[in-house]
């Protein structure tokens, strides 16, 4: 448990630089014209209600490494469920983005696996570490 919060810390941010990157970069520039990191960030699975999933994705995880530093720093049982739920709710959304690309774009974006895998990570990080 000693590790936990650092490593989910680890892991969030690895996702917030990831989203950033497909935040302010341009895609012609983040993407290759030719390869499926283009596809996926041009496609309609791109935005929800018109907001891009990037920057969406940076709101999230800039708010759960606030939590998980505050964790680490005062730790409580709230603020543990709270990061609970929204790595649950994190690694459910980035298996619904894996299987939007594998299966309808068949495509996959480069920066989209950094951020879906950190999140399948943080909530692996969770089921195995965490007692109670």
């Amino acid at each position: 448990m000693k590790y936990t919060y650092p490593l989910l810390l680890a892991l969030f941010l690895l996702a917030l630089i990831a989203s950033a990157i497909l935040s302010f970069v341009p895609t012609p520039e983040v993407c290759n014209l030719e390869a499926g990191c283009y596809t996926v960030q041009t496609s309609s699975y791109n935005s929800i209600l018109g907001i891009k999933n990037s920057y969406l994705g940076m709101l999230v995880f800039l708010a759960g490494i606030i939590l998980i530093y505050s964790q680490i720093k005062n730790p409580s049982l709230m603020k543990r469920k709270l990061i609970l739920a929204m790595t649950i709710a994190g690694a459910g959304i980035a298996i619904l983005f894996l299987a939007i690309q594998m299966f309808i774009l068949h495509a996959f974006c480069k920066y989209c696996l950094v951020v879906d895998l950190s999140m399948i990570a943080a909530l692996a990080t969770i089921l195995f570490h965490w007692k109670k």
